[in-house]
């Protein structure tokens, strides 16, 4: 061309400008590609052209398509619905678009709650399984393969082969079906006729796979109880992990305190470091870790040394019983139950005072380093 208009404009766009709209219109990238090409350089325009930006606005456009990632229900289904992310498995559109699992599994949403919404699969649902497709977001803190493992096997049409597998399927349907149907063994049937959360969970256990992987240090608990060191576990599945069961058969759900389970050879002790504003001071105990091998509890506020229960806390080897530290940082977050972290077994090492007993817990394993830092915070 004879000539060349250069303008030269100096200002600030509105916080809420699309950058990442206006860019990907252009270049036809997806969203992850886009935020890529903006930090490392954009290596994939046309024959002799060039796209820069200064260091500032290669940061303002960085943070805007950070601001600009959907987490309404309603814009994850409008973008999945674009043609670039139609056909993507839950894993892929994933690292396409940096959305965040939890929008895609808020409370009574799914993937294919999702894709349905996006006018992607039609397939029609019935009333029970829609229920427990409602349930799967309670499955998002799994992250250890003993239970990913499992529920590959029975998605593929397989069957537990032991005690701890049958109690691994139980975990699996008490969140699922509820505590009554995982007890009574109707969940069971229920699954097999559910194609559409074999195809969830098949979507899902990938994405668990990556997100939460579990890397423990070795620890078998009991033969029959297939718990994992550092996994988390929301408390039906506790109960289902130990079949612990409540009048009538169900299993029970556990929220915090103290649990005897296993005709009480143990006792699960289930701790939520901060504690609620609607708490009671009385029951606000001081729980906390002093080290990555110490952790600070109280007892119920009136327990005594020479109860039944006080005995347990200060000898239990004496009394024949095994404590078990559980931990989780709140009790709701985003308005989901927290499942809690197991962290192993435990022996006290000081007791003071009563109503309530103070005890300093020895760890048998160090706990995750994120566990710490959480607990000196709520400390």
């Amino acid at each position: 061309k004879a000539e060349l208009v250069v303008f030269d404009l100096t200002g600030r766009q509105h916080h809420q400008f699309r950058f990442d709209r206006k860019l990907r219109a252009a270049l036809g990238h997806t969203p992850r590609e886009v935020r890529e090409f903006v930090q490392t350089g954009f290596g994939r325009l046309p024959a002799g052209c060039h796209l820069h930006f200064d260091e500032r606005a290669r940061q303002d456009v960085l943070a805007q398509i950070r601001r600009s990632i959907p987490s309404q229900w309603k814009e994850i289904a409008q973008l999945l619905r674009e043609p670039a992310h139609a056909a993507l498995t839950l894993d892929q559109f994933l690292h396409e678009t940096d959305i965040a699992l939890g929008d895609i599994y808020a409370t009574h949403r799914s993937w294919t709650l999702l894709r349905q919404a996006a006018g992607l699969d039609r397939r029609p649902i019935a009333a029970d399984e829609l229920e427990a497709l409602k349930n799967v977001h309670k499955l998002t803190h799994v992250g250890d393969n003993l239970r990913l493992d499992l529920w590959q096997r029975i998605v593929d049409g397989g069957a537990p082969r032991s005690e701890p597998e049958r109690r691994l399927a139980n975990m699996l349907f008490a969140v699922l079906y509820g505590k009554h149907a995982a007890a009574d063994g109707t969940s069971a049937a229920l699954w097999r006729q559910h194609r559409l959360l074999h195809t969830e969970l098949h979507a899902l256990i990938p994405v668990l796979r990556r997100l939460n992987a579990n890397l423990s240090p070795p620890h078998r608990l009991d033969l029959a109880v297939p718990l994992v060191l550092h996994a988390r576990y929301l408390g039906a599945e506790l109960s289902a992990a130990f079949d612990d069961r409540a009048t009538g058969g169900d299993f029970r759900d556990y929220y915090t305190g103290v649990e005897p389970v296993c005709n009480g050879r143990y006792d699960l002790l289930l701790v939520t470091l901060q504690k609620s504003a609607q708490t009671k001071d009385h029951l606000k105990y001081r729980d906390f870790p002093l080290s990555a091998h110490r952790f600070h509890w109280q007892s119920k506020a009136a327990t005594t040394l020479q109860s039944r229960e006080g005995k347990r806390h200060v000898a239990p080897d004496r009394e024949g019983v095994t404590p078990l530290l559980l931990v989780r940082e709140r009790n709701k977050d985003a308005g989901q139950t927290v499942a809690f972290r197991y962290l192993g077994p435990v022996k006290p090492v000081r007791c003071e005072g009563e109503r309530p007993i103070s005890v300093q817990w020895q760890l048998a394993y160090a706990m995750p380093a994120e566990v710490l830092a959480e607990g000196r915070v709520a400390a």
